[in-house]
């Protein structure tokens, strides 16, 4: 038996924002939250957009987390094209072919990683700078995640069940009786 998604399918979730990050080449960004329900994730949502012409690939994985930093194997990922944007910060959601039952009171990481990209060409994500989430923080790298820095300010994302996939899954609908 499935736990039922909160009611617009996201858990975990943080909405405010006040500055933005940059994202490309090396220059991993990562937000580490702990479920207070168990529950299964398969979608994610950041506020992103697009500054120039980016044209590489943005990798989000979500990983195990300990003291704020993504640690261990990778337990879902999946992709998209920086270039897809909006040159405005829009909430933008991601599937994940293959989810992952999270556990309640277990720290995990969503990272995001690029393939390219420069300063001048590049993904922002918006963050709040006096931070807000209390149940992780967001980090960041600059070296393609070999060292993470955490801060305490936090990024906006939601985690959850994609709200396009709730509802009924299997079902009976024939009122014949069968004697």
């Amino acid at each position: 038996e499935g736990q039922n998604p909160a009611p617009d399918g996201w858990y975990e979730q943080f909405a405010t924002s006040n500055a933005e990050s940059s994202l490309y080449g090396q220059y991993w960004r990562c937000q580490t939250f702990t479920p207070q329900t168990a529950h299964y994730l398969n979608a994610v949502s950041f506020n992103l957009y697009r500054v120039g012409s980016p044209t590489f690939t943005v990798t989000v994985t979500l990983q195990p987390a300990a003291t704020h930093i993504p640690t261990g194997e990778i337990l879902a990922s999946t992709t998209f094209s920086s270039s897809s944007l909006s040159t405005s910060a829009t909430w933008c959601t991601y599937s994940f072919t293959t989810g992952y039952n999270l556990q309640a009171g277990t720290e995990y990481s969503l990272v995001l990683s690029g393939d390219g990209g420069d300063s001048s060409n590049r993904v922002g994500m918006r963050y709040n700078t006096t931070g807000g989430y209390a149940l992780g923080l967001r980090a960041y790298s600059s070296d393609s995640g070999g060292a993470w820095t955490t801060s305490s300010e936090d990024y906006a994302f939601k985690e959850g069940q994609n709200p396009l996939r709730t509802g009924w899954f299997e079902q009976y609908t024939s009122s014949d009786e069968v004697s």
